[in-house]
């Protein structure tokens, strides 16, 4: 299955905006919708109606911090039957918030995100809702320019309702760490 498979011909439609101060923040507001006709379907995908908003902010800290954050909500349907609910109904959001300190070559962030997912279609063998957190931190060194050096650790803490029908705990904690050399031209 073709992952963008065009299935009802209409064009979606975004809006957006920015407000900015140079040097000192950024704030971007946007709306995106792709029209789509939840009962089309082409080459056995169905079409999924989905929009959501998006709210992002940068801005320089005293002691010269960044910080970067964002949020998206949304919602995605599809295949609406006669009679019944939406085969597939869904609420969904995302949100970060990001604080970087650089120092002569090297830099440290930590960052924190949230998601989720709200079901609200009555298919029971397909439960979507779904809700998690993670935290983020990376410490980077630019050695020469042309050497950097990353080290970062991700801890991440999920629940999904339906890993229970795997046979799985609903819950899932599992973290990563990662150290990288790059080496570029």
């Amino acid at each position: 299955v073709e992952p963008y498979l065009e299935t009802d011909g209409e064009a979606g439609c975004y809006v957006g905006g920015t407000l900015e101060r140079y040097q000192q923040f950024r704030l971007r507001v946007m709306y995106w919708d792709n029209r789509a006709n939840p009962n089309s379907h082409n080459d056995g995908q169905w079409g999924w109606h989905t929009r959501f908003t998006s709210v992002a902010f940068q801005a320089t800290l005293p002691w010269n911090v960044g910080f970067i954050a964002q949020w998206l909500g949304g919602a995605s349907d599809t295949w609406e039957v006669p009679g019944l609910d939406a085969v597939v109904d869904m609420d969904f959001h995302a949100s970060f918030a990001e604080l970087t300190k650089s120092f002569h070559s090297q830099y440290l962030t930590f960052r924190y995100d949230d998601y989720g997912v709200e079901d609200h279609d009555m298919n029971p063998i397909d439960d979507n809702n779904e809700d998690g957190h993670a935290y983020t931190a990376s410490y980077g060194w630019n050695i020469t320019p042309h050497w950097r050096v990353n080290l970062e650790r991700l801890w991440i803490r999920g629940y999904r309702d339906a890993r229970e029908v795997s046979g799985l705990n609903e819950y899932a904690d599992e973290s990563v760490t990662l150290a990288t050399v790059r080496w570029q031209l």
